[in-house]
């Protein structure tokens, strides 16, 4: 059966951090696989700024939801 009969909101979970390699796992998942990704990351205060600029306006093009997790004591001064 085809995933996208199936009326959910997404279609799997791919964890970002920014690099180069979930980035292309990104592009392959939404562009030749025409899937729409769940987008998960887990900030532990060591990503870099540029990273996370450069991902989230690439998720804000392929218009993608980021869920991202904070480990307690980190804030969001980003």
């Amino acid at each position: 059966q085809d995933v996208k009969s199936l009326g959910k909101d997404y279609d799997c979970v791919i964890p970002f951090s920014g690099g180069k390699d979930p980035t292309f796992s990104l592009y392959f998942a939404v562009k030749e696989l025409n899937l729409r990704p769940l987008v998960v990351s887990f900030d532990h205060g060591f990503i870099g700024i540029l990273c996370l600029r450069i991902g989230i306006e690439l998720l804000n093009f392929w218009e993608l939801i980021l869920f991202r997790s904070l480990p307690i004591g980190i804030s969001l001064k980003t």
